[in-house]
């Protein structure tokens, strides 16, 4: 279906200081890139705006300039430029949008034709309403534009709820955060590498509060708290197929470190390879700073190619990235029936993201694990160990790395589990080792941690501190 391009570049920056539209992220002018990721999806691309002149260096050929005749807000320069569109459907967008990629967006311009003609558009919902800066409109919604302003409307919200919308169900909402203040603009510029005690780099996740990895060491972390662990150098001595499931891929370090000490020991290894990202801008960013390249060819350039065609294969590998909430995309993994010889949970700690911790996920995660199988885990939390129990696993200690606190290794029959120590099988049947749950699988983190909070309340285990206090030692693991 051929479709258009509105971009409305006319605010004043204010808040921010400086003209929005030139701000570079990844050294690129912020328009340029909304430009050039609309022309991916879209035949033509306009950009209206009081400043033509200001913008016409630094944008991208073919695209097209419309000259604001007045400041009156979006919504009076969206009818404006729609009157230049000979489209079916238009693409309208903000000039801020510093997340903004039009892969997002591609899977959902090719329902176009299938909507119901009552819908005027195709957008996104967040809590106060419609996100009406990065969706589909259809041409033919002009005239309904032009009587509502013509009553003196001004708002985007107001004129849509006058209307019948479908909503877009956007699986990476990281696109339509908006660079309105400097605040905005360092969150939007957050994937900054940051230094471990290893010489590797990680990130820090605003959303999360948290780094992706532990501050003793990046690349450390994944070798000895996943791939050693899930004993994949005894397995590649033993088999030439290998199936890795690597749950919040991250940076694709987990990954990487697999692949590396696969082929070391055994290079005519096949490995199966399926892995759950909720951002994909984290692999992406990885890539563009050359993170992976704290590993040999051909490690980097596969990883890079995973995590932008979302599948490669060759003789060596075969892997698919499935992007977002893995809550939801857990369900593909079953349905194709794909069973792992070893799995990486690594999600951010269970207080800040419990939704990947609880009962009712990791009984959705253990289905796709082998009899001999093993999971690994760096959380040493006795929710999380309780949780694994519940599913049916039998679970270890794998060693400290850099940090006091041992991790967790589960598996349904593998004989070879290093067992917990006293305190930690008494702290199994403390008031921490009450499970996180979900059972619908849609709760926010909020609900989840509430509902945790109160199943504490009215238990009659004991506490945390009384068990503290018997062992005389600071708890093993902070993060409960």
């Amino acid at each position: 279906m051929d479709i258009s391009t509105i971009i409305l570049a006319g605010g004043k920056s204010k808040r921010m200081g400086q003209d929005k539209a030139l701000i570079k992220i990844n050294n690129i002018p912020l328009l340029k890139h909304i430009c050039s990721e609309a022309q991916k999806l879209t035949s033509q691309v306009y950009i209206i705006t009081s400043w033509p002149e200001k913008y016409q260096p630094i944008l991208p050929d073919n695209c097209t300039l419309i000259k604001e005749t007045t400041l009156a807000g979006p919504l009076i320069a969206f009818s404006e430029a729609l009157r230049q569109i000979t489209t079916e459907w238009v693409l309208l967008l903000a000039c801020d949008l510093g997340n903004f990629n039009s892969e997002e967006l591609a899977q959902f311009a090719h329902q176009l034709g299938e909507l119901n003609s009552d819908y005027i558009a195709y957008l996104p919902l967040n809590p106060k309403g419609f996100e009406p800066l990065c969706g589909f409109y259809r041409r033919n919604c002009l005239p309904l534009l032009d009587d509502f302003i013509n009553q003196g409307g001004n708002s985007f919200q107001k004129w849509l709820n006058q209307h019948k919308i479908a909503e877009l169900p956007l699986t990476n909402r990281e696109i339509l955060v908006n660079c309105n203040n400097p605040q905005d603009l360092q969150l939007i510029n957050n994937f900054q590498p940051q230094i471990t005690k290893d010489g590797s780099f990680t990130f820090f996740s605003p959303e999360f509060n948290e780094s992706f990895h532990s501050h003793y060491g990046a690349k450390q972390e994944a070798l000895y708290k996943f791939v050693i662990p899930c004993k994949l150098p005894e397995l590649a001595t033993q088999t030439n197929s290998i199936k890795l499931l690597d749950i919040c891929y991250g940076l694709g370090y987990n990954t990487a470190a697999a692949l590396a000490t696969i082929w070391q020991i055994n290079p005519q290894c096949h490995i199966e390879l399926m892995a759950l990202e909720l951002n994909e801008n984290v692999p992406n960013q990885a890539i563009k700073s050359n993170l992976l390249n704290e590993w040999n060819e051909p490690i980097p350039e596969l990883l890079s190619q995973l995590s932008t065609d979302k599948y490669l294969k060759n003789e060596l590998i075969s892997a698919h990235i499935f992007y977002g909430d893995a809550r939801v995309t857990i369900q593909e993994i079953i349905n194709r029936n794909f069973i792992a010889d070893a799995i990486f949970l690594d999600p951010f700690s269970p207080p800040k993201c419990p939704q990947l911790w609880t009962v009712d996920f990791l009984k959705l995660v253990t289905k796709c694990i082998n009899l001999n199988g093993i999971l690994a885990t760096y959380s040493c939390a006795a929710s999380v160990r309780t949780a694994l129990q519940l599913t049916g696993l039998k679970i270890g200690a794998s060693a400290s790395v850099g940090r006091r606190s041992p991790g967790t290794i589960a598996s349904y029959n593998n004989p070879n589990l290093p067992p917990l120590s006293l305190q930690e099988l008494e702290h199994l049947q403390t008031k921490a080792s009450i499970p996180y749950r979900d059972i619908q699988l849609i709760n926010t983190a909020e609900k989840i941690l509430a509902k945790r909070l109160q199943e504490q309340s009215t238990s009659t285990l004991e506490s945390t501190s009384q068990w503290k206090k018997r062992w005389e030692k600071p708890a093993i693991c902070k993060k409960e």
